[in-house]
Protein backbone atom coordinates (compact mmCIF):
# COMPACT_ATOMS: atom_id res chain seq x y z
CA UNK A 1 0.00 0.00 0.00
CA UNK A 2 1.38 3.61 -0.66
CA UNK A 3 1.48 6.17 1.07
CA UNK A 4 -1.11 8.31 -0.54
CA UNK A 5 -3.64 5.27 0.12
CA UNK A 6 -2.38 5.32 3.68
CA UNK A 7 -3.23 9.02 4.00
CA UNK A 8 -6.40 8.22 2.00
CA UNK A 9 -7.73 5.82 4.60
CA UNK A 10 -6.84 7.74 7.67
CA UNK A 11 -8.42 10.69 6.20
CA UNK A 12 -11.61 8.64 5.36
CA UNK A 13 -11.53 6.86 9.14
CA UNK A 14 -11.03 10.70 10.55
CA UNK A 15 -13.84 12.19 8.56
CA UNK A 16 -15.79 9.30 9.25
CA UNK A 17 -15.58 9.28 13.18
CA UNK A 18 -15.79 13.17 13.26
CA UNK A 19 -19.16 13.15 10.99
CA UNK A 20 -19.96 10.27 13.99
CA UNK A 21 -19.05 12.81 16.87
CA UNK A 22 -21.20 15.51 15.55
CA UNK A 23 -24.28 13.42 14.83
CA UNK A 24 -24.19 11.97 18.59
CA UNK A 25 -22.03 15.01 20.94
CA UNK A 26 -22.57 18.19 18.85
CA UNK A 27 -25.98 18.00 16.56
CA UNK A 28 -28.84 19.66 18.70
CA UNK A 29 -26.79 20.23 21.65
CA UNK A 30 -27.05 23.40 23.86
CA UNK A 31 -23.54 24.13 22.54
CA UNK A 32 -25.07 23.85 18.54
CA UNK A 33 -28.68 26.07 19.33
CA UNK A 34 -25.66 28.64 21.14
CA UNK A 35 -23.48 28.45 17.74
CA UNK A 36 -26.92 28.98 15.60
CA UNK A 37 -28.05 31.77 17.47
CA UNK A 38 -24.43 33.23 17.88
CA UNK A 39 -24.24 33.07 13.96
CA UNK A 40 -27.65 34.89 13.12
CA UNK A 41 -28.51 37.27 16.07
CA UNK A 42 -25.96 39.69 15.88
CA UNK A 43 -25.94 40.58 12.24
CA UNK A 44 -29.87 41.62 12.98
CA UNK A 45 -28.35 43.90 15.47
CA UNK A 46 -25.63 45.13 13.36
CA UNK A 47 -28.45 45.86 10.35
CA UNK A 48 -30.31 47.87 12.89
CA UNK A 49 -27.73 49.86 14.02
CA UNK A 50 -25.51 50.35 11.03
CA UNK A 51 -24.51 53.58 8.81
CA UNK A 52 -26.73 52.82 6.19
CA UNK A 53 -24.81 55.68 4.14
CA UNK A 54 -21.41 53.88 4.69
CA UNK A 55 -23.03 50.24 3.98
CA UNK A 56 -20.83 49.30 1.48
CA UNK A 57 -17.55 50.72 3.16
CA UNK A 58 -18.24 49.32 6.60
CA UNK A 59 -19.28 45.42 4.78
CA UNK A 60 -16.19 45.79 2.88
CA UNK A 61 -14.06 46.01 6.08
CA UNK A 62 -16.22 43.35 7.85
CA UNK A 63 -16.16 40.70 4.86
CA UNK A 64 -12.16 41.63 4.66
CA UNK A 65 -12.19 40.92 8.66
CA UNK A 66 -14.49 37.51 7.98
CA UNK A 67 -11.94 36.55 5.19
CA UNK A 68 -8.91 36.90 7.07
CA UNK A 69 -10.02 35.13 10.46
CA UNK A 70 -11.84 32.18 8.15
CA UNK A 71 -8.44 31.59 6.29
CA UNK A 72 -6.12 31.48 9.01
CA UNK A 73 -8.55 29.80 11.84
CA UNK A 74 -7.27 25.94 10.51
CA UNK A 75 -4.36 27.61 10.37
CA UNK A 76 -4.05 28.20 14.16
CA UNK A 77 -5.87 24.78 14.35
CA UNK A 78 -3.26 22.70 12.43
CA UNK A 79 -0.13 24.49 14.63
CA UNK A 80 -2.24 22.60 17.21
CA UNK A 81 -2.97 26.36 19.56
CA UNK A 82 -6.38 25.65 20.47
CA UNK A 83 -8.86 22.96 19.32
CA UNK A 84 -12.27 22.83 18.23
CA UNK A 85 -15.01 20.48 20.23
CA UNK A 86 -18.17 21.37 18.65
CA UNK A 87 -19.13 22.41 15.46
CA UNK A 88 -22.43 23.84 13.95
CA UNK A 89 -21.67 20.98 10.62
CA UNK A 90 -19.20 18.81 10.74
CA UNK A 91 -18.16 19.17 7.27
CA UNK A 92 -17.25 22.66 7.95
CA UNK A 93 -13.33 23.54 7.68
CA UNK A 94 -13.93 25.95 10.24
CA UNK A 95 -14.92 24.54 13.37
CA UNK A 96 -15.84 28.17 15.12
CA UNK A 97 -17.89 29.21 12.32
CA UNK A 98 -19.94 31.22 14.45
CA UNK A 99 -16.94 32.96 16.17
CA UNK A 100 -15.19 33.78 12.41
CA UNK A 101 -18.42 35.16 10.46
CA UNK A 102 -20.29 36.97 12.90
CA UNK A 103 -18.87 37.68 16.17
CA UNK A 104 -14.94 39.14 15.09
CA UNK A 105 -16.76 40.96 11.35
CA UNK A 106 -19.69 42.21 13.66
CA UNK A 107 -18.01 43.59 16.62
CA UNK A 108 -14.94 45.24 14.57
CA UNK A 109 -17.61 46.34 12.36
CA UNK A 110 -18.91 48.55 15.08
CA UNK A 111 -15.67 49.48 16.31
CA UNK A 112 -14.46 50.86 12.61
CA UNK A 113 -17.95 53.02 12.19
CA UNK A 114 -17.63 54.74 15.47
CA UNK A 115 -14.08 55.20 15.66
CA UNK A 116 -13.81 58.92 14.00
CA UNK A 117 -9.88 58.71 13.75
CA UNK A 118 -6.82 56.25 14.47
CA UNK A 119 -6.72 56.58 17.60
CA UNK A 120 -10.24 55.98 18.60
CA UNK A 121 -10.11 52.82 16.17
CA UNK A 122 -7.01 51.71 17.97
CA UNK A 123 -8.25 52.19 21.27
CA UNK A 124 -11.58 50.39 20.55
CA UNK A 125 -9.43 47.71 19.01
CA UNK A 126 -7.31 47.17 22.00
CA UNK A 127 -9.83 47.35 24.22
CA UNK A 128 -12.24 44.92 22.08
CA UNK A 129 -9.29 42.32 21.54
CA UNK A 130 -8.77 42.08 25.00
CA UNK A 131 -12.46 41.06 25.58
CA UNK A 132 -12.08 38.88 23.30
CA UNK A 133 -9.34 37.22 24.36
CA UNK A 134 -9.23 37.27 28.00
CA UNK A 135 -13.17 37.23 28.47
CA UNK A 136 -15.07 35.45 25.45
CA UNK A 137 -12.32 32.50 24.74
CA UNK A 138 -12.61 31.89 28.53
CA UNK A 139 -16.71 31.63 27.70
CA UNK A 140 -16.11 29.50 25.02
CA UNK A 141 -14.02 27.40 26.98
CA UNK A 142 -16.30 26.59 29.80
CA UNK A 143 -19.25 26.10 26.99
CA UNK A 144 -16.84 23.61 26.13
CA UNK A 145 -17.05 25.20 22.43
CA UNK A 146 -13.04 25.05 22.53
CA UNK A 147 -9.95 23.91 24.11
CA UNK A 148 -6.97 25.79 24.27
CA UNK A 149 -3.72 23.90 24.07
CA UNK A 150 -0.86 25.98 24.73
CA UNK A 151 -0.72 28.77 27.74
CA UNK A 152 -0.13 30.85 25.46
CA UNK A 153 -3.12 31.19 23.17
CA UNK A 154 -4.71 33.86 24.90
CA UNK A 155 -1.81 36.17 23.99
CA UNK A 156 -1.69 34.62 20.23
CA UNK A 157 -5.50 35.24 20.31
CA UNK A 158 -4.93 38.85 21.20
CA UNK A 159 -1.68 39.39 18.89
CA UNK A 160 -4.11 38.04 15.78
CA UNK A 161 -7.28 39.55 16.54
CA UNK A 162 -5.24 43.42 17.10
CA UNK A 163 -3.34 42.51 13.37
CA UNK A 164 -6.15 41.70 11.75
CA UNK A 165 -8.09 44.53 13.03
CA UNK A 166 -5.44 47.05 12.34
CA UNK A 167 -4.53 45.19 8.73
CA UNK A 168 -8.42 45.76 8.04
CA UNK A 169 -8.78 48.93 8.67
CA UNK A 170 -5.63 50.21 6.93
CA UNK A 171 -6.12 48.34 3.74
CA UNK A 172 -9.77 49.78 3.64
CA UNK A 173 -8.81 53.35 3.82
CA UNK A 174 -5.43 52.61 1.55
CA UNK A 175 -7.35 50.86 -1.08
CA UNK A 176 -10.98 52.02 -0.82
CA UNK A 177 -11.33 55.64 -0.11
CA UNK A 178 -14.62 57.15 1.17
CA UNK A 179 -14.84 59.08 -2.40
CA UNK A 180 -14.16 55.92 -4.40
CA UNK A 181 -17.11 54.38 -2.15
Amino acid sequence: MGKEQVLENTLGVYLQLLKEFWYTHSFLSYQWWAMILVTIIPWFIWWKFADKKRLIEIFSFGLLIMFISVFFAPIKQNFNLWQFIHRVHWSLSTPLFPYDITILPVTYMFIYQFSKNWTSYVIGTLLLSCFMAFILMPIFIKLDLILFISYRSHFIALTVLIIIALFSRWFIYSHLSRKAL
